[in-house]
Parts: C-alpha cells; structure tokens; sequence
C-alpha cells in the first residue's frame, strides 16, 4: 500500500526532506506544498552575497532535478490553509490533500516593528527571493543609495557588508554590543571594528523614538535627538516561527511548533523541521528553537529516514552556525550556557573562545578569522563536544596546543 507524505514549507527543510524520500525505496507518493512560487533556493546567499549591479547569487537547493521524480506532486504559489488532524487532510487553495504521514516546514518569517509600519515607504525586510529583489531594484535605482539597518543581528551584518561598497549604510542596535546575546566580546568587537573600517555607522544602544516616510525616503529619529535619512530601510530584528497552521489544528506550540526527541508534534504522525519546531537537544535536554542551516537540512533528512523506515529515532544533531562578513568567516559550534568557564585563544589572525562545563568538558565554541581558516578547528571542537572529552582551560588557551591531540584525551 502506498503511503502519502505531505510535507508543507519548500524551503532547505522541506526540500531536504523530499529529496531524502524520494531517494529511499518506500513505496510513497509525497506532496510539497509552497506558498513561494519560486522553490528549492537557499537563502543564506540572499544576505551574504548580495551585489549591486550584479544577478542575485541564487543557489539551487536541487540540481539534479530530484524534484521533477514521478513520486513527487508540486503545489506551488498557495499556502496551506489548515490542517484536519481528524480527517488527516491539509487544504490548500478550497482542496483537501489527503496523508498518512504529514511534515511541517513552513519556517519563520522576518519580524517587523509597528514603528516602521508606513504603507509605501522603502521600508524591507529580507527572508525570501522576493525581498531580495526588493532591496536590489531600490538600492540600483539610486546613486550611493543611503541605507539604514535596524538590528545589528546576522542578517542585519550581512547585508551591511554586502552593501557597504556601493552604498552609505548605518546600522542601528538597541545593545551595547553586536550579537551580544550569541557571541562573546572578543568576537563582537572584532566584527564591529570590521565593519566600521568598512565605513558602515554603528550606532549602538539606538532606540527609535520616531520614523516617518513616504514613497522615496525615511526619516528616523533616535530618543537622543539625532536624526536621519535614508533611500532605504531594512528590518534585521528577528524572525518568528511560522507555526500558526499547527496551533490552529491543535498541535502544541512552545516558541514555535513543538516536537519530541524524534521531531514528532502531539499527533503521532505528524512532524516539524526546521526554523518552525523547538526540539529537546541530544546534548543537554534543553528544549530549543534554531534558526540554523545545518539544522534544517539534518532535521529534514532525519525525519524522512524515519518516514521510509518506520523506526523512531532521536536527533542527535549538534547546533552549528556560520556567518561570512567582508573577508571574515565565523563559525560557532555547540550551546552556550551563562555559567560556563569561557577559555580565550589568539592564534595569529584567528581568535577562538571556548566553553567549558563544570566537568571541564567542551560545550560551545565561536571563531572568527580570514576566510574559512577557522573550519577545521570548529569541525574538531564538535568532536571533541560530541565525544564528551575532558580538557584542560590551559591546553585550550595555548595556541601551541594542538586541538586535533585533545581528540585522543
């Protein structure tokens, strides 16, 4: 008997996901549902790479076309409506589809501040493709564009250096450090020097107490009196989960769509990956929600092994992070916590801080560095996490030490 998944959201999750069950020897007929008319592009390359007067770096989320399978049944450009648990149907655009396994994918969207709520003024956000376009065809429009960024977060820093060349920018952040609440301050500070030799304006611990606009211009004004101008605004202030379709059907929600150590929701038979699902982490039971790449696609895969197989298992994936800025590259790996013991290290260009618990074994790390010059130490520190290995603080601050010698305690 032929068992339909549905699985709603076509973004990295979802399609990761579909690619994974089509490739199994199941016996399925799976659906994939998008609100997005265009599917199965990734979107880190929309903040990390965007370039005035060039293409959009677009990257194909399925190049071998694994999509076009005669398994797969596409519903794109219509959301999905609602989910009939009882009746184990999903509507989308007045039709009912039928499951015996569902998926839910639908991610987060960009968070938007009712102060910049102005009909008509260049005010963005930026998740999607769509938006992408958006911020490119005003900031093209116009000669050194003037751009404002609310929100020094990832996004945010991102779009600030892939501006920076061709555009005057100013970046507002309510905190006294940039991703203070992810990065510790030896790595913050040395973002926020990079982008400032880039000429991008911080403006740290802005609070907005005024923005007007109208269809070419945005003025904001900050509680201190300064004001400003800007050809464009984009919101970098977070996202929230999608997760409304899943509580209206009456699934449970915790700071997104929640799932068990399996990813399954309160229904048996119904799922949630991605950017839209708080899951327990293998490592500490922590119930978390990330807005992570890696852990999109691995969720994706996870769940559709388990699908193909019929056997329930835990996800065991580590949180891992990557942001690229100018000719940085920083990487994290792992889950901070307040308490931990955090170990510095200098490496010539390279500077790393660790985590420690208080069994002296490894939790976290951040680094930062020229390119991707920090990629090996990050893949050796997720071993040593994983491995549960004790360390010494002295072995991890002293650069001579090799990390790949702790592997073997």
């Amino acid at each position: 008997m032929t068992s339909h998944v549905v699985i709603i959201g076509a973004s990295l999750a979802g399609v990761s996901c579909a690619q994974r069950l089509i490739e199994s020897n199941a016996d399925l007929h799976i659906t994939l549902i998008s609100d997005e008319v265009d599917i199965g592009y990734d979107r880190p390359p929309l903040s990390k790479s965007l370039k005035v007067g060039e293409p959009l770096p677009l990257v194909d989320l399925d190049p071998s076309r694994k999509l076009d399978s005669d398994k797969i049944k596409l519903l794109t450009g219509n959301p999905a409506t609602s989910i009939n648990l009882d009746a184990k149907t999903v509507e989308v655009n007045g039709i009912d589809v039928g499951f015996d396994k569902l998926v839910i994918a639908t991610g987060a969207r960009a968070r938007k501040l009712d102060t910049f709520n102005i009909p008509g003024a260049p005010i963005k956000t930026l998740r999607t493709l769509a938006d992408a376009k958006e911020i490119q065809q005003i900031v093209e429009s116009k000669s050194k564009p003037r751009v404002g960024i609310v929100g020094g977060g990832f996004i945010g820093l991102e779009l600030a250096s892939a501006l920076s060349t061709h555009c005057s920018v100013d970046l507002f952040e309510a905190q006294k450090h940039l991703l203070s609440r992810v990065l510790p301050i030896g790595i913050s500070s040395r973002v926020a020097a990079r982008h400032e030799a880039a000429g991008v304006n911080l403006h740290m611990e802005a609070h907005i107490a005024r923005v007007e606009g109208d269809s070419s211009t945005v003025k904001i004004e900050l509680n201190d009196g300064q004001n400003f101008e800007f050809d464009l605004v984009v919101q970098g202030v977070g996202a929230i989960p999608n997760s409304e379709i899943a509580g209206e059907a009456g699934l449970a929600l915790a700071n997104g769509i929640a799932v068990n150590e399996s990813l399954q929701t309160t229904h048996p038979d119904v799922y949630a990956v991605g950017d839209c699902c708080s899951f327990p982490l293998a490592s500490n039971g922590e119930t978390v929600r990330l807005e992570s790449w890696r852990n999109a696609q691995e969720q994706g895969l996870h769940v559709a092994e388990q699908i193909a197989s019929g056997e329930h298992t835990k996800f065991m994936g580590l949180p891992w992070f990557w942001s690229d800025q100018y000719d940085l590259g920083l990487q994290m790996a792992g889950w901070p916590h307040p308490e931990a013991l955090r170990v510095d290290r200098e490496c010539g260009d390279q500077h790393c801080t660790f985590e420690l618990n208080g069994d002296h074994k490894l939790i976290s790390v951040a680094a930062i560095g020229p390119g991707n010059s920090v990629a090996k130490d990050v893949k050796i520190c997720e071993r040593l996490i994983s491995a549960g290995t004790v360390i010494s603080p002295e072995d991890l601050a002293n650069p001579d030490v090799n990390l790949k010698k702790l592997l073997k305690g």
